[in-house]
């Protein structure tokens, strides 16, 4: 997974879609995610079929999913700043 849009735009003072807040959230627990598997923030290595149990990584998948093949829900910029 590639976390720089979401790290640039958290530097840019613009509103941003609220998939790269969610992102932001997602890195600080798991900042590296990879096919094989992650690293979270201790730097622990979890492979991906104990992470897909995870309720955030399931958020993921489902504003994933809503990018791809749904209404773009996540892709409308939120009002505030985190």
């Amino acid at each position: 997974m590639n976390y720089f849009p979401c790290i640039l735009m958290s530097l840019l003072p613009i509103d941003f879609p609220q998939f790269y807040y969610f992102l932001n959230e997602l890195k600080k627990k798991y900042p590296i995610i990879s096919v094989h598997g992650c690293l979270d923030a201790n730097g622990k290595h979890i492979p991906i079929e104990e992470i897909k149990s995870d309720i955030l990584f399931k958020k993921y998948e489902i504003l994933q999913w809503d990018r791809v093949f749904g209404n773009r829900y996540s892709c409308s910029t939120s009002e505030g700043r985190n």
